[in-house]
């Protein structure tokens, strides 16, 4: 079924529109003196990736803009640029180019609380795919294996919000409802679901968890837990993702980045991080495997065939707070596919602001 922006507009504008005047007026004297300015923003990134016998050299362009229209409305999207070249047993494969809408919505900021989005978004599972599939963000260029079940956008409406529950405790909760679409850049499944999660602000801990439930072709359930910390003593960042489904499989990654600036005053150290990635992948019965979306997608979104382990370390260097150098290493454990993995990259993040 064909879906369009100005038709979802058309269903949800009018009661977005309705709850506006029931905002208070010292919330609108507030918001009048704020003047609000487009941006363009986004990243370059160019990353090749070694195993036994195959070569993938990936450049990628991801620009992305945030256009307010008045205090309440904004406008934002994302655009993924990339080819893949593989070179295969001493042949180059066909070139392949890739354009993507990443996401293309429209939000509505309701109160402090909560926000109305509606367009092409980012299906709110887990962590991964809102927060740090960027490679100007990312921490290891390689992503996680179970990357290739939360990565999917959806066509249709969510609720996004915060609210403050005791000291010290933050909820955070996001809802949506994706219809079912075949428009070329902007497809998409029906399924619902969200994610909900906890910040503690003393030990800068947050704990989540997601629900999808997919509802096309093949019907089926998708959970997450996730959790990330970031130590408040020293430069730590911890994060983790776990999946469970029937269907795609299930599977878990766990990782640790930790900036050296603290360790000591060269400027060499003072750049660099040091990241590490403990993660497998349970893949289900091949009956359940059969048809599903995920297993023909290619590059990140590619799931294996059979269980795999996967310990990753890595290295990255920031050349200035814009550009940033990237090195990994990893080796695949799977029954008859056990290699190594290399990647090395640099990335390039850029910024307008109007």
């Amino acid at each position: 079924m064909k879906f369009c922006l100005f038709s979802t507009l058309i269903t949800f504008l009018p009661p977005i529109l309705a709850a506006q005047d029931q905002t208070t007026t010292s919330q609108s004297d507030s918001a009048d003196s704020v003047k609000p300015a487009p941006v363009v923003t986004g990243g370059m990134a160019f990353n090749t990736t070694f195993s036994p016998g195959v070569q993938t050299l990936s450049p990628t362009i991801n620009p992305l803009f945030l256009v307010p229209l008045g205090n309440r409305f904004l406008l934002e999207g994302e655009v993924s640029l990339s080819s893949d070249l593989e070179h295969n047993s001493g042949v180059w494969g066909p070139k392949v180019f890739n354009k993507e809408v990443e996401y293309l919505q429209l939000d509505y900021t309701l109160n402090p609380g909560l926000t109305v989005v509606v367009g092409r978004i980012l299906t709110p599972f887990g962590i991964y795919l809102e927060r740090y599939h960027p490679e100007w963000i990312r921490d290891l260029q390689v992503a996680p294996i179970i990357f290739g079940i939360s990565h999917n956008q959806s066509m249709g409406a969510e609720l996004r919000g915060a609210t403050h529950l005791t000291r010290g405790v933050d909820l955070t909760y996001t809802g949506f409802y994706a219809v079912n679409s075949t428009a070329n850049y902007f497809d998409g499944q029906r399924s619902g679901g969200g994610r909900a999660s906890l910040f503690f602000s003393g030990p800068r801990l947050e704990v989540g968890f997601s629900y999808n439930r997919r509802l096309g072709d093949q019907r089926f359930n998708l959970f997450a837990w996730d959790a990330t910390w970031n130590a408040r003593a020293f430069p730590l960042d911890l994060r983790s993702e776990v999946f469970k489904t029937g269907t795609l499989g299930c599977g878990y990654w766990l990782e640790a980045a930790y900036r050296l600036n603290k360790v000591s005053h060269n400027a060499f150290l003072r750049r660099s991080q040091l990241v590490v990635r403990g993660e497998q992948y349970f893949a289900p019965m091949q009956s359940a495997m059969a048809g599903s979306d995920a297993m023909s997608m290619g590059s990140e979104n590619y799931l294996p065939d059979r269980n795999t382990t996967r310990p990753m370390a890595g290295w990255n260097y920031y050349l200035t707070d814009a550009v940033k150098l990237s090195f990994a290493f990893g080796r695949s454990f799977a029954t008859s596919q056990n290699q190594n993995i290399y990647s090395a990259g640099v990335t390039f993040r850029f910024g307008l602001a109007g």
